[in-house]
């Protein structure tokens, strides 16, 4: 349970990868633009989950990515998350996971979003559904 409890509270605390778009932003629609792709980074993450998919869900991380779960030490590099991860996409079927920016900021190559997130998860052998809320801060890499 460990690791389930690990990908459960570590969801959404590492660096996300969004859609390539141009380096060097400046204009009032190339930011517009930008904070559209997370948007998209987001609504991808939420479908990858909910489908179960670790193999998408992992497309979006970066290789030096890190997830830094509460009272758990840091997952550094994307095998290590995935690893992490591994047990609740095997273990559990997730229902309505819904991510809810609240913020995306554009730094140039690097972008900041929080907000937060809610689902629902059941033992895929049987057993009481788990529903879990909380929020993030991600940092994303273009």
């Amino acid at each position: 349970m460990v690791g389930v409890v690990l990908f459960v509270f570590g969801l959404v605390a590492g660096g996300a990868k969004a859609a390539a778009a141009s380096s060097g932003s400046t204009s009032d629609a190339e930011v517009a633009s930008d904070v559209a792709l997370v948007k998209e980074v987001w609504n991808e993450y939420e479908a990858s989950v909910n489908a179960g998919d670790l193999e998408r869900w992992s497309a979006l991380w970066i290789e030096d990515g890190v997830q830094m779960p509460p009272d758990e030490p840091r997952y550094i590099g994307k095998a290590a998350i995935m690893a992490a991860a591994e047990p609740g996409f095997e273990l559990f079927d997730f229902e309505d996971f819904n991510i809810e920016p609240e913020q995306v900021k554009i730094l140039g190559d690097q972008a900041y979003s929080y907000g937060t997130y809610g689902f629902s998860m059941t033992p895929i052998e049987g057993g009481d559904t788990i529903e879990l809320n909380g929020k993030f801060l991600t940092i994303l890499q273009r």
